[in-house]
Order: C-alpha cells, then sequence, then structure tokens
C-alpha cells in the first residue's frame, strides 16, 4: 500500500497463513485463517491489503467429500477491529467447469473489495467473472464477457476499475475495461437532529 506496508499469504497442506509487516519493518505473527475439511486442497490464492491496514484474503479449496467439489473462500481483515471477519464461500459460476476460479485477483479499499477469477466450460469457453463488496455485503458474481471462444489472460483490478485483454479467433487481440459503482450511501436524519449534529456525525 503507500505506507509501504507488505503482507504475505501461503499455504502448507490445508492450512492458509497469513503475515504482515509495517513499513519499520516489525512482522506480526502469522495467523492461520482457514479452516477447510480434512483432505482438502487449497489451489489458487491471493491478497491485498488498503492504507488503512485492511486486508482481504481469497484462495481456493478443492474438497473430498459431500460430493468433491472446488469452491472460493474470501476473508477479509478489519484493521478498525484487529479482527477477522467469517469466511465467505462461492461456488463456481460454472457447474461443470473443468478448471474454476483461475487467475484470482483482489483489490480492498475499507469497506468495498473486489474479486475477479476466470473459468473454462468442457468446451473450453473461457468466462471471466467479477464479484464486489459493497458495505459489507458480497454481491452476486458478474460475468464480464461472453465466453465465444476467446482467451482470456488474468484481468487487472485498479481500484473500482477491472482491465483484460481477449484473444479473438481471428487472432485479434482487445483490452477492455469495465468500471463499478458503488451505491452512494445514505443517512437518514433523525428527529431533533440539528445541522452541527448531521455534520459531527458524517
Amino acid at each position: 500500500n503507500n505506507n509501504r506496508d507488505l503482507v504475505l499469504l501461503w499455504t502448507i497442506d490445508d492450512d492458509v497463513f497469513v503475515q504482515r509487516a509495517t513499513a519499520g519493518g516489525a512482522w506480526s505473527a502469522a495467523v492461520n485463517i482457514a479452516s477447510p475439511p480434512a483432505g482438502s486442497f487449497i489451489g489458487g490464492q491471493s491478497v491485498s491489503i488498503d492504507d488503512a491496514g485492511n486486508l482481504l484474503a481469497v484462495w481456493t479449496e478443492h474438497v473430498p467429500n459431500g460430493p468433491p467439489h472446488t469452491r472460493l473462500a474470501v476473508r477479509r481483515f478489519d484493521a478498525g477491529t484487529a479482527t477477522w471477519g467469517t469466511t465467505t464461500y462461492v461456488d463456481p459460476v460454472i457447474e461443470d467447469g473443468n478448471a474454476p476460479f483461475n487467475g484470482l485477483r483482489t483489490t480492498i479499499d475499507g469497506g468495498h473489495a473486489t474479486v475477479t477469477w476466470s473459468e473454462f466450460d468442457n468446451a473450453s469457453l473461457t468466462y471471466m467473472y467479477a464479484m464486489q463488496l459493497v458495505d459489507g455485503e458480497w454481491a452476486t458474481p458478474l460475468q464480464l464477457n461472453t465466453g465465444d471462444g476467446t482467451s482470456l489472460p488474468v484481468a487487472h483490478v485498479a481500484g473500482d476499475t477491472l482491465i483484460w485483454a481477449e484473444f479473438a479467433a481471428n487472432g485479434n487481440q482487445l483490452l477492455r475495461a469495465q468500471r463499478f459503482s458503488y451505491a452512494p450511501r445514505e443517512y437518514t436524519i433523525p428527529a431533533g437532529a440539528t445541522w452541527q449534529s448531521v455534520a459531527n456525525t458524517l
């Protein structure tokens, strides 16, 4: 981030660890943030940190039972309370996909966050998806492309803008970008409030 803080994420067997360092060079203790079912395999991972020290970590879990499946795990660290939230799980959008959740990318800015990934179906078509966190709630994954025979490298996430390349069947390469707009915040003025009290609250 702009404060030169660092964050590392790594896996050992079916455990996922996160460790942070400040610009001064002090490392925190490593924290195990995953608790998948026994025998699970941890796949791709990504982690982001904002200027306030909030973290967003994502990883894939290949679960061997119930029936065997792959899912995306998302977990946030709140710098204000110094606590990790609960893990949110996302199933593949393409249920028969043979390679879901490739190329994970994340970004976080306070209460807003974005996760992008790609999935391949059995016809080898590639689909790019993005999922956003707005004011504490994860939205339904949004499909970014049609999957019409294109091959997509990993999307780059820059704040609320996603950038990716598509290679068309005719050999042309297209650079695409899509920007998300966060829903405006709402505030209900309580009865008896003054302009000063509203200003102090906001």
